[in-house]
């Protein structure tokens, strides 16, 4: 079992990590994919809980590890990647799924600079009721078109004909939200 902590200028706790032995066993056999969420925050001292996760052999989630960060925050985020990476050996992950946080993706950078950042579909997809109405959300058309869009194309160029005709079809060429996505698609599109 393996632990650290940070506590504030009134010796109050900040910052914790853990990592039990079954954890670090699994990192080292399952490690290369990490999942890394900061989407929980709900608790009494309002920190933020960030698990580390991955898919055993059995394609089960197994947890490397967790932390409570006080923020979301450039700072916070170095500190759990590097008390991650010490409780690890020193061994980074080889693709590292998160959302879309730009603190997270500094901190990513610089502590891992070798590892690969991929976004998590999900948590884009769960934005796109509110980024493109409720009148497109409710067309079953217009959802089974972008969802084989996003998970259904094979090749870059299968997205981008996909891509471009639903954007024209549907009249999102001036949603910057899915401007946005567009441009960071190698982030996020299996294609």
């Amino acid at each position: 079992f393996i632990f650290d902590y940070k506590l504030d200028n009134r010796n109050r706790l900040t910052h914790v990590f853990w990592a039990d032995g079954t954890s670090r066993k699994n990192y080292s056999l399952f490690g290369d994919v990490i999942s890394f969420d900061s989407t929980y925050r709900s608790n009494r001292y309002n920190l933020v809980f960030t698990p580390f996760t991955g898919v055993n052999h059995h394609k089960s989630c197994v947890t490397f590890g967790a932390a409570f960060i006080p923020n979301e925050k450039i700072e916070s985020y170095k500190w759990v990647f590097q008390t991650f990476l010490k409780a690890m050996g020193g061994v980074a992950p080889k693709l590292i799924i998160t959302d879309e946080d730009l603190s997270m993706r500094a901190a990513i950078k610089d502590i891992f600079p070798d590892t690969r950042h991929r976004l998590c579909m999900w948590h884009i997809l769960n934005k796109l009721p509110e980024r493109v109405g409720r009148p497109l959300i409710e067309d079953d058309v217009f959802l089974s078109e972008f969802v084989s869009c996003v998970w259904g194309s094979e090749t870059p160029n299968e997205f981008e004909a996909r891509w471009i005709s639903i954007i024209s079809k549907y009249g999102l060429e001036n949603n910057s939200w899915l401007s946005d996505k567009y441009q960071m698609r190698q982030s996020w599109i299996l294609a």
